[in-house]
């Protein structure tokens, strides 16, 4: 096929499918069909960081701005969302949030990190 392409894997799909045709693909669109359903979250750090993917991640679906900092730091690039104030309430959330838990590819330090003083 000539031009873009992109996928859409569901949470239950493994990115493992499309491992040999990522340099053919522009965009790949990963399901939260509910806020608390993180499989995604792995497939676009399994993406990134294990199979060097380097087109657009979108995160569509329950998409809430609460996400969105784990979800940049997963490798996500944009983000379908239903909220039509969803950049004023990322704003806020991002002033509020400053230190982080979660390890991921990004090098960002986690709380533990800071702690012990790595």
């Amino acid at each position: 096929r000539a031009g873009d392409l992109g996928v859409w894997l569901r949470s239950e799909q493994t990115p493992q499918g499309l491992v040999g045709d990522l340099e053919r693909i522009a965009l790949v669109a990963l399901d939260f069909p509910i806020f608390s359903d993180g499989r995604s979250y792995s497939s676009a750090r399994l993406l990134r960081e294990r199979h060097g993917y380097a087109g657009e991640l979108r995160a569509i679906g329950d998409v809430l701005c609460e996400q969105l900092g784990f979800m940049l730091r997963s490798g996500f690039d944009t983000f379908q969302m239903a909220s039509p104030n969803a950049l004023e309430e990322f704003a806020a959330i991002a002033r509020e949030v400053q230190i982080v838990y979660q390890p991921t590819g990004d090098g960002q330090a986690t709380a533990t990190d800071l702690r012990i003083g790595s």
